[in-house]
């Protein structure tokens, strides 16, 4: 340290050639003091060495040196993730209680293969940070031993974290005005009470799971609430995920949506036509079997979305399951509906139906914008069977809805009222 100290006082005073001479002479001081160690290190006998460890250690540096052996290549070890773990977040992160699809035709991410291809997704939103996320699959998966950095990492990159979202729109009505009051309070409160709307119901009855606590029936816990909650969509949500994973070919699991619109636009429109466009109804349903999973898109020219059209629908589908799947015996239905409906107007139950919808409307308007002409629901099936053959696209026709309308009619003469139905949540 005193020798640089005083090389550095005498830097500071040196200019010029000066300055030159003496950094030559240092350089030359340092690799004749270099040479005269290595020469010491050769000449040396193996007794002048402490032991055999600093010989050996001596011996193999001058092997590396001359490439008698090769020199050892610095790996960092780190414990290999096995297949089976990164397929289960995988699933993770696609499902509907942990990322919502978006359905527009422009929430899209391309994403490039190891052999150079391309994929076109349909975007999904988590709905919760990666932390809290990590933390509810490590919940639910204890036997699985995963870090938060690989959790991460896993994620699809069709997968985005929620601050891409620029807006959430069609939220319940109920659970965002407690969001939002839990939001402004729980800076005030302590130990994060108020942090999430799960954690807060947690708090005032003694199982969040038990509809007799949720409902106000258990003794225990009666008085912590005053108002009565309805059932947790979670819970909903796990009962979905239930199914899909018990389904088999006699099984299985149909997801629909009859709520959805397209307007028929075309290239190099005029200003008369712009401003009125013709719209068709889209009925899309995704069906989940042991086998494959199976994907329809039906439009029709009919957009009254009544219980007609659905039912034309559902035959449709169900008649056209039935050839890829002879052996079906059974169905469970999930049903997406108008958000003006008294049963759907909590805009619960967003699925892979509306990526399915935004995806062939995607397909469509690309067509479109090339110069194909779009102006009915017959012309739409075939744009969209022609740009994509992974999915199912079938015309609803108005014979087809006719027809329904006279079979359902007919039932409903003979049929019972059932009284208080608006009470009942769920019937098993």
């Amino acid at each position: 340290v005193k020798a640089r100290q005083r090389n550095n006082s005498v830097l500071r005073k040196l200019t010029g050639k000066a300055l030159e001479n003496f950094r030559a002479n240092t350089n030359y001081r340092q690799r004749k003091c270099c040479l005269k160690k290595r020469k010491r290190l050769i000449n040396n006998k193996p007794s002048s060495f402490q032991n055999f460890q600093s010989f050996g250690k001596v011996t193999k540096k001058l092997a590396q040196k001359y490439n008698l052996v090769p020199k050892p290549v610095q790996q960092r070890t780190c414990a290999n993730i096995s297949d089976e773990i990164k397929n289960a977040v995988h699933k993770f992160y696609l499902r509907d209680d942990v990322s919502y699809q978006l359905p527009g035709k422009r929430d899209t991410i391309v994403v490039k293969n190891d052999d150079n291809t391309k994929i076109t997704y349909q975007k999904r939103i988590l709905l919760n940070n990666l932390r809290e996320s990590f933390e509810l699959f490590i919940e639910e998966n204890k036997e699985i031993i995963i870090s938060h950095s690989s959790f991460a990492d896993f994620r699809p990159p069709f997968v985005v974290p929620k601050a891409a979202l620029a807006q959430r729109i069609c939220v319940c009505i109920y659970h965002e005005n407690a969001n939002l009051i839990l939001k402004a309070i729980d800076k005030f409160v302590k130990e994060n009470v108020c942090s999430s709307l799960q954690r807060f119901t947690g708090t005032l009855v003694c199982n969040s799971v038990n509809q007799e606590c949720m409902f106000l029936a258990c003794p225990l816990c009666e008085s912590n609430f005053q108002e009565k909650v309805i059932d947790n969509v979670c819970e909903q949500s796990k009962y979905f995920e239930q199914l899909k994973s018990e389904v088999t070919d006699e099984k299985v699991v149909i997801q629909v949506d009859f709520a959805e619109n397209v307007g028929l636009k075309e290239q190099d429109e005029i200003q008369s036509v712009h401003w009125n466009t013709k719209t068709l109804s889209i009925f899309t349903a995704y069906v989940w079997s042991k086998s494959q999973g199976f994907s329809f898109m039906l439009p029709s020219n009919d957009v009254s979305h009544d219980k007609f059209v659905v039912n034309s629908a559902t035959e449709i589908i169900l008649n056209e399951l039935k050839t890829h799947v002879p052996s079906l015996k059974q169905t469970d239905s999930f049903l997406m509906a108008q958000p003006h409906n008294l049963s759907n107007i909590l805009c619960h139950g967003k699925g892979v139906v509306d990526g399915l919808g935004g995806t062939v409307k995607r397909l469509v308007w690309s067509a479109a914008l090339a110069g194909d002409n779009c102006k009915s629901a017959k012309d739409f099936v075939k744009l969209a069977q022609q740009n994509t053959k992974k999915i199912i696209i079938i015309e609803i026709k108005k014979n087809d809805i006719d027809n329904s309308k006279l079979k359902l009619e007919n039932i409903f003469k003979v049929a019972k009222s059932v009284l208080e139905t608006l009470k009942t949540h769920s019937v098993k």
